[in-house]
């Protein structure tokens, strides 16, 4: 009797390790955050963007970190420099509209952001 009720504990705890490895630390998804957030942006305007780790709560991951790659299209419009892994700061350099790409491992596609940008 008492090595059944150790068994029934043990495979109590694997059960809740599991389930919350799989809900809490696994990342479905990415949200990308930019500040500061504007219609249109002055050239000269710097923002700073970051790629965030979901879990399925839609909450960050915790203990679990991404990185993430940029490309700009119009890369003479802009100026990126990389601050972490998923940290990047976007200086706009020209007016226009400036179109940037944004992939992650967990992205199933790249992210589209397109910014405006006048004097």
């Amino acid at each position: 009797m008492k090595a059944l009720v150790i068994f029934a504990v043990l495979v109590a705890v694997f059960l809740i390790a599991f389930l919350v490895w799989q809900y809490v630390f696994s990342i479905y998804e990415t949200k990308t955050i930019f500040s500061p957030q504007k219609e249109i942006y002055s050239v000269g305007d710097e923002i700073i963007l970051s790629v965030q780790p979901l879990n399925s709560f839609g909450k960050k991951a915790p203990l679990r970190k991404i990185s993430a790659r940029i490309d700009a299209e119009n890369s003479e419009k802009v100026r990126i420099n990389t601050l972490d892994e998923n940290k990047f700061s976007i200086k706009f350099l020209k007016e226009g509209k400036v179109k940037i790409k944004l992939s992650t491992k967990y992205s199933a596609q790249k992210e589209l952001l397109e910014f405006e940008v006048r004097n």
